[in-house]
């Protein structure tokens, strides 16, 4: 939370000094609340629920769990039917190598 708060009002002056608040329109108001909305309580799940894994598991495999994101976020792309090229499944291989070698010592 603190690391948040603190980023805040660096990301709010950027975003006001930008051209974001002439591309807000009205119509659109209710949607970016909700995405506010959304956004801020899923990170306060995840982070509520990272906090309780690192508690009652090693701090290996809650790393683990960081590491495996981008691997899940893939899986989740070919469900979505998106493109995945080379480059993607070379870094997923990557990540799963690092992770074995991370098991295995």
């Amino acid at each position: 939370a603190m690391s948040l708060f603190l980023v805040s009002p660096f990301a709010l002056f950027n975003l006001f000094n930008s051209d974001f608040t002439s591309r807000l329109i009205p119509e659109n108001t209710d949607s970016f609340l909700y995405l506010i909305l959304l956004g801020a309580t899923a990170t306060s799940l995840a982070l509520i629920l990272f906090n309780k894994l690192l508690k009652i598991a090693s701090p290996q495999f809650a790393s683990s769990t960081t590491y495996a994101i981008p691997v899940i976020a893939i899986c989740w792309g070919i469900f979505d039917n998106e493109v995945i090229n080379q480059f993607q499944l070379i870094a997923i291989t990557c990540i799963l190598g690092g992770l074995f070698l991370l098991k295995k010592s």
